[in-house]
């Protein structure tokens, strides 16, 4: 479950990252309301129309294709992360509504977007980088529904199975190693 959620993290920023200011500088509409649609869905929503899409539809079954289902647990962990974090770089990025001295200059100066934009870039980095942190939560919520919806090993199905069984035991470790896990990355987020 930790490693899905730290390549899902990376992937998510990543993919924020080399978006953002494409999506600014070109005010591309199309884009930012695909990362609200994706940010608003359900995470459990979303995976079962997966699985029913990959598994009813193209007759991939989770049960003979691991990997594939490895592979959209991540890639939808890491949409979920990419959104959140580019909502955020977006308001930060977008120059025309809130504009700070630097882009006034530049304004000012007849800077192309793309070059202003990629100035403003530099200061968006601490901002991607705590709405990273932040996205974590869910990040690993959407990894816990797609462990259980596809059948993938993982921590989640050895918790949500404590907790159908009351094993108090693994509840509580569970609880209190997600919740320091997660205070860790809003410390991080800090």
């Amino acid at each position: 479950t930790f490693f899905r959620l730290f390549v899902a993290l990376v992937l998510g920023f990543v993919v924020a990252h080399g978006l953002s200011p494409i999506t600014v500088a070109r005010d591309l509409r199309a884009v930012k309301a695909a990362w609200m649609t994706v940010a608003s869905l359900p995470g459990f929503v979303a995976l079962v129309l997966i699985l029913a899409l990959f598994g009813s539809g193209l007759a991939l079954p989770p049960s003979t294709n691991r990997w594939l289902y490895e592979a959209l647990a991540v890639g939808w962990a890491a949409a979920v992360t990419a959104s959140v974090v580019s909502l955020s770089m977006l308001e930060r990025l977008d120059f025309r509504h809130r504009r700070s001295r630097q882009a006034e200059f530049l304004l000012h100066l007849r800077a192309p977007p793309e070059a202003l934009v990629q100035v403003l870039l530099r200061g968006a980095l601490p901002t991607a980088v705590a709405a990273t942190a932040n996205a974590a939560t869910g990040a690993l919520t959407s990894l816990a529904f797609a462990e259980y919806i596809f059948g993938l090993t993982g921590f989640s199905i050895t918790f949500f199975r404590a907790c159908e069984h009351g094993d108090l035991a693994v509840v509580c470790f569970g609880s209190l190693f997600l919740a320091w896990c997660l205070l860790a990355f809003h410390m991080s987020a800090e």
